[in-house]
């Protein structure tokens, strides 16, 4: 008998999840390979839409960067652990 396959806990995405994502193709700056995520585009648009905006996370400072790549606007933050946990 053919065990099942595990299924996600729902067919798309959530705000405030944190996925590991594959950058790549890189563009600018980006770094092109796998890095966690946090999902920051709302649910209906993660249900819907194609495209799933997300927020990287850094291992290190650096500079905060805004570039506007055609029609799409690309921002990064830097986000520091504060030790808590939360």
């Amino acid at each position: 008998m053919e065990r099942p396959k595990k299924q996600p806990p729902h067919p798309f995405p959530r705000y405030g999840e944190i996925y590991s994502v594959y950058f790549n193709p890189k563009k600018g700056k980006e770094v092109g390979k796998l890095r966690p995520a946090l999902v920051i585009s709302n649910d209906i648009q993660n249900e819907y839409d194609s495209h799933i905006i997300t927020a990287r996370f850094y291992l290190t400072e650096c500079e905060p960067l805004t570039e506007n790549s055609g029609s799409e606007i690309i921002a990064e933050w830097l986000v520091k652990d504060n030790g808590t946990g939360e």
